[in-house]
């Protein structure tokens, strides 16, 4: 499998059987649905891991109110990442390790998975680019993302890895007492 046999569409008001496949009975991981970032605090979170995250999720894919993407390899969903702007994942308003002033044009890429049989093939990697595109098409004229720096074998990479996001002109956003990285990319860079 190669990049440029991955198709990749915005999630519509139908899709949330792909979405279903894609992320199987574990809802991609541990329960989460993708509603991690979507709601307020780590007690709903985890009180919504598996159906609860699940129907949740559903009923925003089916009401327009999901900004994602699913990349396709042939019938077969292989990649998710969703984006929007940064006050639309509530989480984010008070996540003590990624506070920083905000704006309006303010967008967050926040969450890819990748199947398991389409890993290390370029998924999450053509999905990073569409959704740049995106953002900016919207009305974006900075995009953050919480990359993960690669160390060796490493499971929880749903915020995308760091090489990913400096190959698209990310910077690293330093800020004091940063315990956790942002990166970004303005809209005239």
């Amino acid at each position: 499998m190669e990049e440029k046999n991955i198709m990749i569409h915005k999630v519509t008001e139908q899709d949330f059987p792909l979405i279903e496949q894609l992320f199987g009975k574990n809802g991609a991981c541990e329960g989460c649905w993708c509603m991690y970032w979507r709601v307020d605090t780590n007690k709903e979170y985890k009180e919504g891991c598996g159906t609860k995250n699940k129907n949740s999720l559903k009923k925003l894919v089916e009401k327009g109110k999901v900004r994602a993407l699913i990349a396709m390899y042939g019938d077969e969903p292989a990649g998710w990442c969703t984006f929007g702007p940064r006050e639309s994942f509530k989480r984010l308003k008070d996540y003590r390790t990624l506070k920083r002033e905000t704006h309006p044009g303010l967008w967050s890429i926040v969450c890819f998975f990748t199947g398991s049989k389409f890993r290390r093939k370029g998924v999450s990697n053509a999905l990073l680019v569409k959704a740049v595109d995106l953002c900016f098409e919207n009305g974006a004229t900075e995009i953050e993302g919480y990359p993960t720096k690669m160390t060796g074998k490493y499971t929880y990479t749903y915020t995308g890895i760091t090489t990913q996001f400096e190959r698209l002109g990310f910077k690293h956003f330093e800020r004091d007492g940063e315990k956790r990285a942002i990166y970004v990319l303005n809209k005239n860079e």
